[in-house]
């Protein structure tokens, strides 16, 4: 069984749910402001802030960092 991690990969990589979601529907400025403040928080984890901010460039997002 995959762990968390794995799970979240699967979710942002091209073809997952997340990412197709947010392709069909652009972020509103609230959730955007949200993801912004969750990447900050995770800023001192690089292992785990690199596949969100690679997410977040090729959904339009690449600003935030």
């Amino acid at each position: 069984m995959p762990g968390v991690s794995e799970r979240l990969l699967e979710l942002l990589a091209p073809g997952g749910a997340l990412r197709r979601l947010i392709e069909e529907r652009p972020l509103d400025t609230e959730t955007a402001e949200t993801l912004e403040t969750t990447v900050l928080h995770w800023r001192g984890s690089e292992r785990r802030l690199q596949p969100v901010l690679e997410f977040l460039r090729a959904i339009g997002q690449g600003h935030v960092r």
